[in-house]
């Protein structure tokens, strides 16, 4: 129904903007890795582009955002996907405020990792952001003079979900300004994770100078594991996808940084933070192990190659993890000019010694970038 209403809403009654990304893509593979695939089991295209139309509208509370993409890679069919990312409307109750739909809920501080976002867990560390996608809820917000109190049902009557996003659940944040400090205390009660709570800070220093950091503790969270390793490595190869969800207990998450802008435009962040939902050292030695073992099985009588590419492939996804190990250090150096945005990040993770080097450039000129 209320879809229904911003179809037909008149363009002059709403306020309607839309904003189109392109982004070419190169890709090459490191055919040396453990995890490589050759092309007739994964097909990985060179060369590709991934356009992306988004169309805000709002109007007296209600607010709507859609986006459409394209896909197209050399010998590939073009790809085609409507998302209906938000779609909630906003209103006021007896001097209380209220949100009813589909709608982004971002919380927590921090650049390359934000521990206290219970509901919208995004992936900070994705090299291309997509337009982040809302979850379903029912919320009330409090505001005081200083501070504001957020209560959130996510997801009614979902129930138990494996991707949290989609995890019913009831969510708390209480925010303060505290002179040039910015407090936050949230919680979340869901049936897949107990409970999950935390609190974080931002003091802003002087002009140029603020620093930042969040502790979160959660009863129970999910990690990629794999089934093989779990029953002691003495079957190489698995029938149906290894790679399971398990339960652990007692995770903590933490993030801590300051950052430093000049009057010129040029800013430096530096941050470390601690996942327990990463994979540890030692895990990442047994996957890599494995991968090698299942590798020495090609061409070996009895053993189709697709059978050992199949495992291959399903062990390739505990890289979809937004933190790769527990242990991470971020370097940023940005500059936010009037037409160009250079950026570089560099990426540590002390448990390897292993580097993520980022370079970004931002072109801006009237309203496009």
């Amino acid at each position: 129904m209320l879809f229904a209403l911003f179809v037909w809403v008149p363009v002059s009654a709403a306020d309607v903007s839309t904003r189109l990304r392109v982004v070419p893509e190169y890709h090459d593979v490191n055919r040396s890795s453990e995890f490589f695939l050759p092309d007739a089991i994964n097909p990985l295209p060179q060369q590709r582009s991934h356009q992306v139309l988004e169309i805000q509208s709002a109007l007296k509370g209600f607010h709507m955002l859609g986006t459409l993409s394209n896909f197209v890679a050399r010998h590939k069919k073009p790809e085609n996907d409507a998302v209906l990312n938000e779609l909630y409307l906003d209103f006021s109750l007896a001097n209380e405020d209220f949100s009813i739909g589909k709608k982004v809920m971002s919380w927590g501080v921090g650049f390359g990792f934000r521990p206290l976002d219970l509901l919208q867990r995004e992936n900070r560390r994705r090299l291309y952001q997509n337009t982040l996608e809302g979850v379903s809820l029912l919320a009330w917000e409090h505001f005081t003079r200083s501070g504001a109190v957020t209560l959130v049902y996510a997801n009614p009557g979902a129930g138990n979900h494996a991707d949290v996003i989609d995890d019913e659940s009831f969510a708390f944040k209480y925010y303060q300004l505290l002179g040039d400090t910015d407090l936050q205390v949230v919680a979340r009660w869901s049936e897949q994770n107990q409970w999950e709570a935390g609190g974080g800070f931002a003091q802003v220093v002087n002009d140029n100078l603020e620093w930042h950091g969040s502790l979160l503790y959660q009863q129970h969270y999910g990690q990629l594991q794999h089934r093989l390793l779990r029953t002691g490595g003495n079957t190489l190869l698995a029938t149906s996808n290894p790679v399971e969800v398990h339960t652990a207990n007692d995770g903590i998450k933490a993030v801590l940084g300051m950052s430093w802008t000049s009057m010129s435009g040029w800013s430096t962040l530096l941050e470390a933070w601690y996942d327990d939902t990463a994979y540890s050292k030692q895990q990442w030695r047994s996957i890599v192990k494995l991968t090698q073992q299942q590798r020495t099985l090609l061409g070996q009588p009895g053993v189709p190659d697709t059978a050992v590419f199949g495992n291959i492939a399903w062990n390739s996804q505990v890289f979809s993890a937004s933190n790769w190990l527990r242990q991470n250090l971020l370097l940023r150096i940005a500059h936010n000019g009037e037409t160009l945005d250079p950026a570089l990040d560099l990426l540590y993770t002390p448990e390897d010694g292993g580097w993520v080097t980022t370079a970004t450039l931002g072109i801006e000129g009237n309203q496009q970038r």
